[in-house]
């Protein structure tokens, strides 16, 4: 009876001790709305990767769950459109990523809103595949890495849908020193030689015609000790064609500030859950 009882702790240890190290390791969500169709759907449950991360770096197109920043007892499901530095401009029922146009077969309509956004260090920008139908960063702002739970890797729920969860990469430009550079870490100033290049967004000028253009949310690398500021070309590039598509081409017009982006507001819960 004893060596029974012993046999039965010891089954009854090993479960919770498997079924704790799975949960530290995965978790088992469950689907709850339309925003991320047509690429999951409503009721069906997916397997996340919590360790995902632990290795490898977040890259545009991952799909990730994470603790809704407004309410961290609450989780949604959104794709990874920017990273820290990116410029993303919503327009014209496009996206497009530091200038350039995204290629986004998962989506299931084009956005019919606009916006435009400048991805700090430590955020992403995420939006749902549904795109007019998702409670996402165009609505409540730019998502900080600490709240991401993990990966979605599969669905496995319900069994005709069972499938490997496909994470689209996305290829854009770069724009700024903290995507040249691929640096998250400061780097060394090479004209003090004792600060540190820090990642920052400033408020920019720049003159055309002799008219002076401020852009605000800016990404430059400034000097924590003499104040050195530095830019790089593809930025520069980039921000001429965001005033101007038609630089380079005879036009009678001037450029123009770009409208600065506005908050969202809005909220509906689309896909949460634990």
């Amino acid at each position: 009876m004893e060596a029974f009882c012993f046999d039965i702790f010891e089954t009854l240890l090993l479960a919770v001790i498997l079924f704790v190290g799975i949960n530290a390791i995965s978790a088992r969500v469950r689907v709850d709305g339309y925003s991320m169709q047509p690429t999951l759907e409503d009721g069906e449950f997916i397997l996340v990767n919590k360790m995902s991360y632990s290795w490898s770096e977040v890259e545009r197109g991952d799909i990730i769950v994470f603790h809704f920043p407004l309410n961290p007892e609450e989780e949604l499901i959104k794709r990874v459109i920017g990273l820290a530095g990116d410029h993303v401009l919503v327009q014209n029922n496009q996206v497009f990523v530091n200038g350039q146009e995204l290629n986004e077969p998962y989506i299931s309509q084009a956005p019919a809103y606009s916006g435009e956004w400048v991805v700090e260090n430590g955020y992403l920008f995420v939006l749902g595949d549904n795109r007019n139908n998702s409670n996402d960063s165009k609505d409540w702002g730019l998502l900080p890495v600490e709240k991401i739970v993990g990966k979605a890797v599969l669905i496995y729920w319900p069994p005709p849908m069972w499938n490997v969860i496909e994470h689209t990469e996305i290829f854009c430009g770069t724009i700024g020193f903290v995507m040249t550079k691929n640096t998250a870490n400061n780097y060394p100033c090479n004209e003090c030689h004792v600060g540190l290049m820090h990642m920052r967004h400033v408020t920019y000028f720049t003159r055309l015609d002799d008219e002076l253009i401020t852009v605000q949310n800016f990404p430059a690398w400034i000097c924590d000790v003499c104040g050195k500021r530095e830019y790089d070309q593809q930025s520069i590039h980039w921000l001429d064609m965001l005033l101007d598509p038609n630089a380079g081409k005879p036009t009678p017009s001037k450029r123009r500030t770009p409208p600065l982006p506005r908050p969202h507001t809005g909220f509906s819960r689309l896909i949460s859950d634990s």
